[in-house]
C-alpha cells in the first residue's frame, strides 16, 4: 500500500517489483547527514534540487555554503545551472569525455598523485570551449585495467548465452526456426551492446527448411582504446590547481 513505490527501470533488472529511492548526502568524513526516500520512478538527477531545498532549510543557521561533491549521474547541466544560480559550487565526474579541449600550464604543480596502492595518477587542468567551469583530466592504469577486465567479463557473459542459443537447436522443445533464431541474437546484441563488438555470428540454415542447424561465431579482438583508463572531473571552483 506504499505511495512512494512505483514500478520503474531497475538497476537490478527487477522489472517484476516496485522500486523506492533512496537520497543520501554524507559529510567530507564520509559520516551521514540526511537520507530522504523517494518515488520509486524518479530519476536520481531530479533528487538533488529537493535535496538542496530540504538540507538549505535545516542549516539556515549556518553562513558557510558547502562544496557539492555529486556524481556523473546527477552532473547534468541544468542541475549545474540550479547550483550555481542558489549559491553553491560543485565537484563531480563529467558525463562524457571531452574531446575538445585545452591544458592549463601550472608552472611548478604535481601533476601525478598516487592511489593507496601506490599506482600512478596522471592529472591536468583543461578548459572547455564556451564553458566557464575547469575540467580536471585524469589518466589512471589500474581504471584501465578494470575497464578492459569488465569488457572481459562482458564476453563471458555473452558466449553463456550464445552458447545456449547453440544447444537450443538440437534439444526436444528448443528454438529452432530460423528467424526465432536471429532474433533471440538480435535481443542478445541489445543487451551487449560493448561486447556485441567484439563478435562476428553467423546463423547457418537447414536449406529447404525454416530452421537454423548452426551458430558459429568468433571473437575479433579489438584494440585497447587510447581513452581507457581516461575520464574528466568538472568543478566551478575557479581557484584550483591539480593537486587539490
Amino acid at each position: 500500500n506504499s505511495k512512494k513505490s512505483k514500478f520503474a527501470r531497475s538497476k537490478e533488472k527487477r522489472s517484476d517489483s516496485k522500486l523506492i529511492a533512496l537520497a543520501v548526502v554524507i559529510n567530507a568524513e564520509g559520516f551521514l547527514k540526511y537520507s530522504r526516500i523517494y518515488e520509486g520512478n524518479i530519476s536520481d538527477s531530479d533528487t538533488l534540487e529537493r535535496t538542496i531545498e530540504e538540507l538549505a532549510m535545516e542549516t539556515s543557521a549556518s553562513d558557510r555554503k558547502p562544496v557539492v561533491v555529486i556524481d556523473a549521474g546527477i552532473l547534468t547541466e541544468e542541475n549545474c545551472l540550479m547550483l550555481k544560480r542558489k549559491g553553491y559550487d560543485y565537484i563531480g565526474v563529467s558525463r562524457t569525455k571531452l574531446k575538445d579541449y585545452t591544458a592549463i600550464e601550472t608552472e611548478g604543480e604535481n601533476t601525478r598523485v598516487y592511489d593507496k596502492r601506490k599506482n600512478p595518477i596522471e592529472l591536468r587542468l583543461v578548459t572547455k570551449p564556451d564553458c566557464a567551469d575547469t575540467y580536471m583530466y585524469v589518466k589512471s592504469k589500474q581504471k584501465g585495467l578494470k575497464e578492459a577486465s569488465m569488457n572481459d567479463h562482458f564476453c563471458e557473459r555473452y558466449e553463456l548465452e550464445l552458447n545456449k542459443i547453440q544447444a537450443a537447436l538440437n534439444k526436444k522443445g528448443g528454438t529452432k526456426k530460423y528467424g526465432k533464431v536471429c532474433e533471440r541474437i538480435g535481443r542478445l546484441k541489445e543487451r551487449y551492446p560493448t561486447a556485441n563488438k567484439h563478435y562476428s555470428i553467423e546463423v547457418k540454415p537447414d536449406e529447404g527448411q525454416d530452421k537454423a542447424i548452426d551458430v558459429i561465431w568468433e571473437r575479433t579482438p579489438l584494440k585497447p582504446k587510447s581513452s581507457e583508463g581516461i575520464y574528466f572531473i568538472r568543478t566551478s571552483l575557479s581557484k584550483t590547481d591539480e593537486k587539490t
